[in-house]
Order: C-alpha cells, then structure tokens, then sequence
C-alpha cells in the first residue's frame, strides 16, 4: 500500500472518529437539555388571571427522590380543603410531570427550556391575583435558589432577576412567600420582603421532611426512632385531611444548626420558619404570615381554626420543634404563653444552640463567603453571628402572630 493510500485511510478514520465524537457530545446536550425541561400544570383547564391563585415551584431534588414533590402535594391538599375556588399553579422539571397529572393537575405546558426565573416570569405575566409563593428546593446564601441544573449549567433564582419587578403587580396585603428549602433567610428573604412588604418566610439553618405518624404529630424520621408511642394520645389518622389523599410530608427547618456543603453556621440560627416583612411596622405582613400559618399543613385543618385557642395549638405546632416529645412541646407552648405576660420568658427560645438575634427586617448576621472559597471550597464559607446576646425573636414572633390573628 503507498504512503498517500495509508495517509488517506487514517484521515478518512480520524474523520470518521471526530464526527463520532461530535455525534456523541450533542446527543449528550440533547438528552441533558431535554431531561431538564419544564412544565405548567394546574388544577384548572386553563389558567385563569383573575382568581385567587397559589403558585408552586419544585426545583431540582438532586438525591432527595420525590420528597418536594410529595411536600408539594400534601400542602396543595390544605389550599383545596380550605380555599377549594382558588387556582394553583405548579412549576416544575419534567422528570416530576407525571406525578402531579395522576394527582389529577392538568398539564398546561410542556418546554423544552430547562426550569429557570424565565419560567416563573411566564406565569406571573398572566396571573393577576396571587396569594402565594412556595418555593420548594435546594438554597443557599451566596447563590439564592437552585431551580434546575444539568451537565454543563445551573440555574437560579435569586434577588437580582426581573421577575420580581412584574410579581410586586399580582400581589395583595395577605399574600405571602415561603421558601422551603436551607439558609434563605439570611439574604434572599429580607432583601424580598423589604422590596414588595408583605410576608415571606424562610429558614435560617437547614430543612429536613418530616412524616406524620400514626398519632398524627408530624416530625422527621430519626427523631420518632426515639420515642415510646405507648403513652401518647392517639388521634385517627384519618383525621388529618392532608392525609385522605395520601399526601403525608412536609418541611421543616432542623433545631440545630447547619454544618454542612455551604459551610459553617454553629454561629446561629433558628427554630423554626423565619418571618420577614420588609419593616418592623408592617400591618399587611401579618395578614400574610397568618395565611402562610393556617395553610401550613398541620394537625388540624385550617378550616376548624375559630377560636384563639385553636390557633394557638396551630402556631405551636409551627413554631415548637418538639412535636415527637409531648413534654418538650408542652414546655414550649407553656414558655411561649408565659412570654405574653412575663418578661422573665422573652428570651425563651427551644432552639439547640445560638438563636439568631432578629427583627422583622433581617437578621444580625450575615454570610461570609469569597468568590473562590463559593466556587472551589464553599464548605470553608461561614455564618457570622453580629449579636450574640439574648435576644426576643422567637416570643416576639409569638405575640406579633397572636396579635395579628385576634385583629384579622
């Protein structure tokens, strides 16, 4: 065989080899691309931009399964018992499609654009009246919310995207933001609450899910291992209207601080859901934040919520991070109600560690992170704690909860 025969054969194979490669790799950003694309869905046909509306965002799970998904569900269950007229509106990737269409949402749309703050600002263009936004995936401090990522990109949604500026247009006083997943309360929730001065909560150490058991207290899974059920009040579980659908889960922020990928927070953090209301002085926020309370799926459907008393046995199941330990939750139902009356109480708080010292504007703390260390070493960033003293958060949350539930 000559030279030029053998120097043609390998070019023809080199060729051949490269357009393999090539073939390979967009095959690859097809698969990856078209995996991560998104979809509408809603408990109406259509969606409609006049009624009461609840929009839902499931981002990316990345290794927790279905877990935001079912969190989801479960609370979509509470908005239905309770305002069974209003719209609700999920946006989600579409590897998580099927499992809202067989809990019996209709599919608006389906993308082929990954799930990204542009997906939400094409629901937020028609919807007019929007009650509230949950947000329910992976956070952080320095980047805000992971909606969706793939091989080659991620994407967020934090302070700094337009859609904010056409969402301030669809809200009301008793409308409200809760974002479910770790540390938004640091930045990202003040910074929304001061831009649009209505309620938004968020956690200030990580979330974890919790189940409900068969006495109907709701608590993560490694502290129920703990407990003797023997002596505990049984309550038919069937009570629990989340649960007739089968729909058991929900979010709650740990009592301990986060020590975890976004670094060191044994600094400070929070029992429970933090209140944001963009001022000290906020009448609409507590409209929102009791809105945000009575639909937060619980032991008792919000619809039998009618005396103080009732929503007083609502809010400690919200607030008290005891739920699997009757004596531990009686002592912080008892410590917050004694804080109405005895001063000697107003620093009482439940949370194991430093409890963040905090108004309704932001907290006295702030994330230390550098460009490199959040790209490189984000697990080397930290919570710096500004004010470590004994503080009033929690209680003065109580009352400014109670106070806003008698006035409503």
């Amino acid at each position: 065989m000559s030279k030029n025969l053998q120097m043609e054969g390998k070019m023809k194979f080199k060729i051949q080899w490269t357009h393999k490669v090539i073939c390979f790799i967009f095959s690859l950003l097809f698969i990856s691309f078209k995996a991560n694309a998104f979809f509408i869905a809603a408990n109406t046909l259509k969606i409609n931009s006049i009624i009461p509306t609840h929009i839902f965002i499931s981002g990316n799970s990345e290794k927790l399964g279905d877990q935001f998904l079912s969190s989801i569900l479960t609370k979509t269950q509470v908005l239905k018992e309770l305002y069974p007229a209003d719209q609700i509106i999920i946006l989600g990737r579409n590897d998580d499609q099927g499992t809202f269409t067989r809990s019996g949402f209709t599919l608006i749309e389906s993308n082929s654009e990954m799930l990204k703050a542009r997906s939400l600002e094409k629901v937020i263009s028609i919807v007019r009246n929007c009650r509230s936004l949950d947000i329910y995936a992976h956070s952080n401090a320095d980047e805000g919310i992971m909606l969706d990522k793939n091989a080659f990109t991620s994407q967020v949604l934090n302070e700094f995207d337009n859609v904010w500026n056409d969402f301030a247009s669809t809200i009301s006083k008793d409308s409200y933001i809760m974002i479910h997943g770790c540390n938004a309360g640091v930045k990202l929730a003040p910074l929304l609450a001061s831009k649009f001065k209505i309620a938004v909560l968020a956690a200030l150490t990580g979330t974890d899910f919790q189940n409900i058991y068969s006495d109907s207290y709701w608590t993560q899974d490694y502290n129920a291992k703990k407990v003797d059920l023997s002596n505990r009040n049984m309550i038919s579980f069937e009570e629990v209207q989340s649960c007739k659908s089968g729909f058991c889960k929900r979010m709650k922020p740990d009592n301990s601080t986060y020590k975890g990928y976004w670094g060191d927070w044994t600094e400070g953090g929070y029992p429970t859901y933090k209140i944001f209301c963009g001022s000290n002085n906020n009448l609409n926020c507590g409209h929102g934040a009791i809105e945000a309370i009575l639909t937060y799926p619980s032991i008792m459907p919000a619809r039998h919520i009618k005396s103080i008393d009732q929503f007083k046995d609502l809010l400690t199941d919200f607030l008290c991070p005891y739920q699997y330990n009757s004596s531990k939750q009686s002592n912080c139902k008892s410590s917050l109600e004694k804080s109405l009356i005895d001063d000697s109480y107003s620093s009482y708080s439940p949370f194991r560690g430093t409890t963040l010292n905090c108004d309704f504007i932001r907290c006295q703390a702030h994330f230390r992170c550098g460009i490199l260390a959040s790209t490189i070493n984000p697990s080397s960033c930290k919570l710096i704690n500004e004010n470590s003293g004994l503080n009033n958060t929690f209680t003065n949350e109580y009352k400014f909860l109670i106070k806003n539930f008698i006035s409503r």
